[in-house]
């Protein structure tokens, strides 16, 4: 119900029952069928030990399968280990106490979540416990959230559910998170939310942070523009900048998109890996390629974008007026870095001027 909620496919393992022949045999987990059920599209694996209700337990062997899967395929484990205490046979291990898997589980305990009207002392001591459960749980929420921003370095998270889960998660992540974080109102797993109105929150949402980050790489293009530093322009120049990992970000205008742009109709020599490229045979030669091959300049900018870890903003014709119509900001810049109008690899691939050393 939870994985449907949160607009996920649940695809259920089945334990094996117990062997008729076997009278000490138990229900197992069936370790291959768990990994076949696994996909590229996999995020997480719930696993429930204590069982309910058959009231196995997974044992040393199972629970290490399970932390074998999540490391290989970098899957985050939710466990449900509320009946710990309540073991007939066999010893409860926590799969988080196996090695690699401290960070990549979130463990449900037992204490209750319902909240109580007050009626005396002991309810009052539920509804405390129920408090410091929702703490809990969101804490653990927060760290897996700062965990995976800082692995995926993104530019933006949503967050929704739980009006005061949510309220808990914002205030338990740390500010660089939190400066990322969005929260939708149309999603929750509350029943009765309503799958188109939060589809098109979402894309709203990305719209409107498309456009925010356009309108300041162009902005930032702009005042480095007039100060004549960090930038170039030009395909050739944006090429040799990139092959330098000198790029942040590389612009392009719409008209690129054409068939017939300037940067899909010019073509470059480059070998297997990225950074090989020139603008003849003979340069990526001397790079150490025995056998170079000619494409579009296109092809050559994405593979560095790649392979550069730089970004790429699309903008209006209008905003960008320069040899190409690409560009791009630098992350640094030194004497021998070309100016705006300059070239570096090449005059057949960016007719202009280097920039003049200092005497």
């Amino acid at each position: 119900m939870a994985v449907t909620l949160a607009h996920g496919v649940a695809r259920r393992v089945a334990l094996l029952p117990p062997l008729a022949t076997d009278p000490t045999s138990r229900w197992r987990l069936d370790v291959d069928e768990l990994e076949a059920a696994i996909t590229a599209a996999t995020r997480l694996i719930i696993v429930n030990t204590p069982h309910n209700p058959t009231g196995t337990v997974l044992d040393d062997q199972e629970l290490a399968a399970i932390a074998r899967l999540c490391l290989e395929h970098d899957l985050i484990a939710v466990t449900d280990e509320v009946y710990e205490h309540l073991i007939y046979e066999g010893t409860h291990r926590p799969l988080a106490t196996f090695p690699g898997m401290r960070e990549r589980t979130v463990t449900a305990d037992h204490d209750e979540l319902t909240k109580n009207r007050e009626g005396g002392l002991h309810h009052r001591r539920i509804q405390a416990r129920a408090e410091d459960s929702w703490e809990r749980n969101a804490e653990q929420v927060a760290e897996q959230v700062e965990a995976e921003a800082r692995k995926q370095n993104p530019e933006l998270v949503l967050l929704t559910g739980d009006v005061r889960m949510v309220a808990l998660v914002r205030e338990s992540v740390n500010e660089q998170t939190a400066a990322l974080l969005h929260v939708l109102e149309s999603g929750g797993r509350a029943e009765g939310v309503h799958e188109e109105a939060f589809q098109e929150e979402v894309h709203r949402v990305f719209a409107q942070h498309r456009l925010r980050r356009r309108e300041d790489v162009v902005d930032r293009y702009h005042a480095q523009e007039g100060r004549d530093a960090a930038v170039v322009v030009g395909v050739g120049d944006v090429l040799e900048a990139l092959r330098r990992g000198q790029v942040e970000e590389v612009l392009v205008t719409e008209s690129t998109m054409r068939a017939n742009s300037p940067l899909a109709t010019r073509q470059v020599w480059v070998g297997p890996e990225a950074v090989q490229v020139g603008a003849d045979a003979d340069e990526v030669r001397a790079l150490g390629v025995d056998e170079p091959e000619q494409v579009g300049a296109d092809v050559a900018l994405g593979r560095l974008v790649l392979a550069t870890d730089a970004g790429v903003t699309v903008i209006d014709d209008a905003a960008l007026d320069v040899p190409d119509e690409v560009a791009a900001l630098l992350r640094w810049d030194d004497d021998s870095t070309p100016a705006q109008s300059g070239y570096t690899m090449s005059r057949d691939i960016s007719e202009g001027r280097r920039r003049s050393t200092p005497a």
